[in-house]
């Protein structure tokens, strides 16, 4: 009985500064972050990859916006990590800004990024 209370006890001291320091008891509270980069062209059309590290797998809205607030594309996604590509097609949008953003539900833009000049080869 000494001994099996012993084992409980070591394993307990080298389990438990695990448990404290895991994912599920810590609270995070970094909000998502967005990058935006040019990963290369297609057919002579850019192609840029929106990714978003989202360490509270909240829900959250991907809009993509031309400068004059028109809406070329829009959806919902959650994750930890979300990665997704966007082809650009130059002839319909010239040389006009480009904005990702990133909201979560019913909250203001987290994280908005504006794509200009990169539309020309």
């Amino acid at each position: 009985m000494k001994k099996n209370l012993k084992n409980f006890i070591a394993a307990m001291i080298i389990i438990m500064p695990s448990l404290i320091s895991s994912p599920s008891f810590a609270k995070d509270s970094t909000e998502p972050q967005a990058v935006v980069k040019l990963v290369g062209y297609k057919n002579s059309q850019p192609v840029y990859c929106l990714s978003i590290n989202n360490p509270g797998n909240d829900k959250l809205t991907i809009i993509v916006k031309d400068q004059d607030g028109v809406v070329l594309h829009e959806e919902v996604v959650t994750g930890n990590y979300i990665s997704k590509n966007f082809l650009l097609n130059r002839e319909d949008l010239g040389n006009n800004t480009i904005y990702f953003e990133v909201s979560k539900n019913a909250e203001p833009v987290i994280t908005k990024v504006k794509i200009q000049g990169e539309l020309e080869k």
